[in-house]
């Protein structure tokens, strides 16, 4: 893949919008955050296969978050007492 090539540009637009648009949503992010993460990944993966790593890590640790979440909120409410 050529970095910043047609097909790269829309494709790390498309990406990088529809991230950042879903995280701005969801309240995990404010607007700025949400057009700084559209930056960052847009520059990611426009400049190729090695950008889309990044996307996979990112719903990686999505996933990773989300797992478990009431185990994690007790152990955090009983730390929060010690």
């Amino acid at each position: 893949m050529e970095p910043f090539g047609i097909k790269e540009t829309l494709l790390a637009t498309t990406l990088s919008s529809v991230l950042a648009i879903r995280a701005y949503k969801r309240k995990s992010l404010t607007f700025a955050g949400a057009v700084s993460a559209f930056s960052v990944s847009f520059l990611l993966a426009g400049t190729g296969l090695r950008g889309l790593n990044l996307f996979t890590f990112y719903f990686i640790s999505i996933k990773a978050t989300k797992y478990k979440v009431c185990i994690r909120a007790r152990v955090s409410s009983i730390m929060a007492v010690l």
